[in-house]
């Protein structure tokens, strides 16, 4: 049974398990999903997702508690360094590696980036990037929204504290084959803009210690790049090519 499915991080606490629904949720479900009272619908919060009745209450809807559903979203711990795309190639690489389960994005203005983002700019990019990770996380009905990270250069996010295991997608046919390698339970993978990365830029990931992966003859999209690596993370786990990281 699939049962629509809404946010509920956002959503005040009227009592013990009684939660009261934004007007945005309440929207979503009694005009898109045509739910009505009494409707048992899916509440996502961190590592839970919950059955959840419809209620009126007065003008407004909440929710009651039901019963606590399976929230498994088994995989290992990734964190992806993007960079930057134009258009709305960056969006559908956020919904696209959101939907397959990484743990964080953190955005990246490279060299290569057409894309240029003032302060102002970034501020209203991340509000909409984030609302997007949110709604692809209720689709997908993944109970963990991923981290996003301010966008920031590539110098600046190997400062962060980035998991041990760094991989970074390769046009380079010499490198190991992607498909090759197992899978740490804690890893980063890196991809790069339209222009890919510069040489300062494969200089500073190469002097982080990120290993070069190469996946395939055939020149892919960033956003798909992004995909392929996310996906060899997940299913390579769940495919048993685990070790320890």
């Amino acid at each position: 049974m699939s049962w629509p499915r809404f946010r509920l991080e956002g959503c005040p606490l009227l009592e013990e398990g009684l939660w009261l629904l934004s007007e945005e949720e309440a929207h979503h479900l009694m005009t898109v999903r045509h739910s009505r009272e009494g409707s048992f619908v899916e509440g996502l919060l961190p590592g839970r997702i919950v059955l959840t009745r419809l209620e009126r209450r007065g003008e407004k809807w909440a929710v009651r508690f039901v019963e606590e559903l399976s929230a498994s979203d088994e995989g290992p711990e990734i964190v992806l360094l993007a960079g930057l795309l134009k258009g709305d190639s960056f969006d559908l690489l956020l919904r696209q590696v959101t939907e397959i389960g990484v743990s964080r994005i953190v955005p990246l203005c490279c060299d290569h980036s057409v894309v240029r983002l003032d302060d102002g700019k970034a501020e209203k990019k991340l509000a909409r990037w984030r609302k997007i990770v949110q709604e692809e996380s209720k689709q997908c009905r993944s109970s963990t929204i991923p981290l996003l990270d301010r966008p920031c250069s590539v110098e600046q996010a190997l400062t962060l504290d980035l998991p041990s295991s760094r991989f970074v997608a390769a046009i380079d046919a010499s490198a190991p084959p992607l498909a090759s390698l197992d899978v740490p339970s804690s890893l980063v993978l890196a991809v790069g803009p339209e222009g890919d990365w510069s040489a300062g830029e494969e200089s500073c990931l190469r002097g982080a210690s990120f290993l070069p992966v190469y996946l395939g003859h055939r020149i892919l999209r960033a956003f798909t790049a992004a995909a392929v690596v996310s996906s060899w993370a997940v299913q390579g786990w769940l495919g048993g090519r685990r070790v320890l990281s």
